[in-house]
């Protein structure tokens, strides 16, 4: 029907399995409110993230408690797995940004038995999913679209946690088909 408004991005339900089958009792569910085109920023009305650093520092290197790198291994409770994100050093109480534009969809807590340390995820208009751990992040952005760029939250203290390890801000990328990607190979560094 001629007359209609033109919209920015459309309402979205976004499900995440486990393996990639069906949703299941567990799955992950986002959804994504209308937004009409007028109030999404220019440079997300593409549909697609313009990547930034999120403190404006290099990617951690290793220290004692292992490298920042994607994929490089870890061990917790006798389990290997290997590293889902990049870590980029950061100063605790410095700024961080957003590295893509999107809606902030919720805070998130980087461990469940210590709700200290928290972070934020933003679901960009292409479907990316980010997750950006020890950040304290300001909850009054919750539900609103941020721009590239836009600070989020100040980074916290995880070397106080962990001896030994250097301060960084962890960034988790997830494409919109529900893998892990190299966030390093989006995010510019210094």
């Amino acid at each position: 029907a001629g007359g209609q408004s033109t919209w920015g991005w459309k309402q979205t339900m976004i499900v995440r399995t486990s393996g990639g089958g069906p949703p299941t009792e567990g799955s992950e569910t986002l959804s994504m409110p209308f937004v009409p085109q007028n109030a999404v920023p220019r440079s997300l009305q593409d549909g697609e993230p313009n990547w930034v650093n999120p403190t404006g520092q290099t990617v951690r290197g290793s220290d004692r408690r292992g490298s920042g790198a994607y994929q490089s291994p870890r061990t917790s409770g006798g389990r290997s797995r290997s590293h889902q994100g990049t870590d980029y050093v950061s100063t605790p109480g410095q700024d961080v940004v957003a590295v893509a534009g999107g809606l902030m969809t919720r805070t998130a807590i980087a461990y469940p038995d210590d709700p200290r340390y928290t972070g934020v995820v933003i679901l960009t208009p292409s479907g990316f999913e980010i997750k950006l751990l020890y950040v304290q992040a300001d909850s009054s952005l919750v539900g609103n679209i941020v721009g590239p760029g836009t600070i989020i939250g100040t980074a916290q203290n995880i070397a106080a946690k962990w001896v030994g390890m250097t301060n960084h801000v962890h960034v988790e990328v997830r494409a919109p088909a529900g893998h892990h990607i190299d966030p390093a190979s989006m995010i510019p560094t210094p």
